[in-house]
């Protein structure tokens, strides 16, 4: 587990001072912040993310240290790819998220509401250009794990109880998204062998520092 000094804790703060590049507009007050961190807490959380499989927590603590945390202020989510910094797997912390879809008429119509240990995005980052599979309104603020894809197919690679809890955990969001998105194939119950690899090859294209994903 990372240790951070006083300097790096008091970073480690969500904040809702800054816009970025992700922003929809230059007028956006606030936007969300990248923090890399790994917190005593996360293994645990990983651990209900991935259930029922049993994956093993010396997998969990690779992922938790790969991992990066992304604040972002209550109101309307704002980040603008899931690719960014890093095409990942987002993942609530803390706080609460509603997810749903945008109306005819541009107003947000919510489906669920996710908090601490429910998956966020697992799809959005598996795609050229990429884009998130819902639309979100922040609760409250919330703090998201960002899980690299890279690092999953690593550990997809070395640990074969994990493998099927990454496919087990695809699948049961596609088939999620489908029962409410008709451009969402049906039927799916889980990735072939064949799939995932395919999935993992592709996980670094040469000369592509984001770690671009093609199917």
């Amino acid at each position: 587990m990372q240790r951070f000094t006083m300097q790096e804790t008091n970073m480690m703060k969500c904040s809702t001072d800054t816009t970025g590049q992700d922003a929809d507009s230059a007028s956006q007050p606030t936007h969300a912040s990248f923090v890399t961190g790994t917190f005593e807490d996360d293994v645990a959380l990983l651990r209900i993310a991935f259930a029922p499989m049993p994956v093993p927590d010396s997998t969990l603590v690779r992922l938790s240290d790969a991992s990066r945390m992304i604040c972002c202020p209550a109101g309307r989510f704002t980040l603008g790819s899931p690719r960014r910094p890093e095409p990942s797997w987002w993942l609530v912390r803390h706080g609460c998220a509603s997810l749903g879809r945008l109306g005819a008429d541009g107003g947000f119509i919510e489906r669920r509401l996710i908090g601490p240990g429910e998956w966020f995005d697992v799809t959005g980052a598996l795609d050229l250009p990429g884009g998130w599979a819902e639309a979100a309104v922040i609760r409250e603020p919330i703090e998201l794990l960002a899980l690299p894809l890279e690092s999953l197919f690593e550990a997809c690679d070395s640990d074969e109880v994990f493998a099927r809890a990454f496919a087990l955990t695809l699948a049961t969001r596609m088939r999620e998204l489908a029962l409410h998105r008709p451009d969402v194939p049906q039927g799916a119950e889980r990735l072939s062998a064949t799939e995932l690899a395919d999935l993992r090859s592709h996980a670094r294209l040469p000369g592509d520092p984001m770690a671009v994903l093609r199917r």
